[in-house]
């Protein structure tokens, strides 16, 4: 590619094409052999692409929401108004929620601005977190903890306040159908969806300031989340992190320690197995925990942003490059509430 692509988490549509931002502004297609289909310039940094219910690509630079088709056609683009790039998701009914520095809005699928909240506290929308959708249209986001009011918010789905969580939250949300689950510090934090209250929490005692990566969560319910994460050249090299599961009430499953520093979110493929990406390699774990086969970055670099197609290519980013690495399975974990940041390969945060 041409840009760092860092964080942004591919998108892939229903006939296996991809989707993906640079640090740079570029917004490129490409199919599932990997060939460029399109690409285009967008204004600084862009965020994660999403796909909604029609097919439609949503993306946001520094200064609009855009939807292009699959064959790249520019279908609309909303003015952010000198606000910051939007972190999207897409609700049940195809609606666009867009969560900038200093607003969060509502648009329809035609474009049309539905509602637009005030984010009370500027946030810095490059370290922000994706919002995430329930089933009746609520909306959650998280604040950074480093934030004044940190915590977890929920909107109504006509965008009126629901909640605030009385606790902070460090990372992306992951959702059960009862349950929001976030990071902070690396402990665990399990919030009831119907006021936000702390219902349970669990500390395996590894203090980490960078799990912003999301939980996981299991088709029997447990949770895996990652600890004393961190990017390379924060912490030591030599550094180990902590692959951590309890199951729906808290109680510890395992701990699993890797080597080297987790950089980008954890997934669970169709057979169970759990691909960890860090700083030098990607892992791939059994349901025992067992290493199934690793794959080492030919130049020691960080891998980050990850997704599975259907065809089994766990897609992973080092650096500028974006890899395909060939697993075998097809797809996703499709029995689990969430076996992927931003809950599917479509990146919608819900539904």
């Amino acid at each position: 590619s041409n840009g760092y692509l860092g964080y942004s988490v591919p998108a892939i549509d229903s006939s296996g094409n991809i989707y993906l931002t640079t640090s740079s502004g570029l917004f490129v297609s490409l199919t599932p052999a990997g060939t460029e289909r399109w690409r285009k310039s967008l204004q600084g940094f862009a965020a994660t692409p999403v796909i909604g219910i029609s097919g439609i690509i949503y993306v946001s630079d520094s200064q609009k929401v855009f939807a292009f088709d699959s064959a790249g056609s520019e279908q609309w683009s909303r003015s952010l108004e000198s606000d910051e790039t939007a972190k999207l998701a897409i609700t049940p009914s195809g609606a666009i929620i867009a969560l900038s520095r200093t607003k969060i809005r509502r648009f329809s699928q035609t474009g049309l601005l539905e509602w637009t909240q005030d984010v009370s506290v500027p946030m810095d929308s490059t370290s922000s977190f994706s919002p995430v959708v329930l089933g009746n249209e609520m909306v959650l986001f998280c604040r950074p903890s480093y934030y004044s009011g940190g915590g977890v918010y929920a909107l109504n789905a006509d965008g009126t306040p629901a909640w605030q969580s009385t606790v902070g939250c460090g990372s992306e949300i992951a959702l059960s159908s009862t349950t929001a689950f976030v990071v902070l510090n690396g402990d665990l934090l399990a919030l009831s969806l119907v006021d936000g209250q702390l219902a349970w929490s669990f500390s395996n005692g590894n203090y980490s300031d960078s799990s912003k990566f999301s939980p996981l969560i299991w088709s029997n319910g447990n949770i895996t989340w990652v600890s004393d994460a961190g990017e390379t050249g924060h912490y030591s090299q030599g550094r180990d992190a902590v692959i951590s599961t309890v199951d729906s009430s808290g109680n510890l499953v395992r701990n699993v320690t890797v080597s080297g520093l987790i950089t980008g979110h954890p997934l669970l493929g169709s057979d169970s197995t759990l691909f960890v990406p860090t700083n030098r390699r990607v892992i791939a774990l059994d349901q025992n925990w067992q290493t199934q086969w690793v794959y080492n970055s030919v130049n020691e670099n960080p891998m980050y942003g990850t997704t599975l197609t259907s065809q089994g290519l766990l897609m992973v980013s080092e650096n500028d490059k974006l890899i395909a690495l060939n697993t075998g399975l097809t797809g996703l974990l499709s029995s689990a509430p969430w076996a992927k940041v931003f809950a599917n390969i479509y990146n919608t945060g819900g539904n």
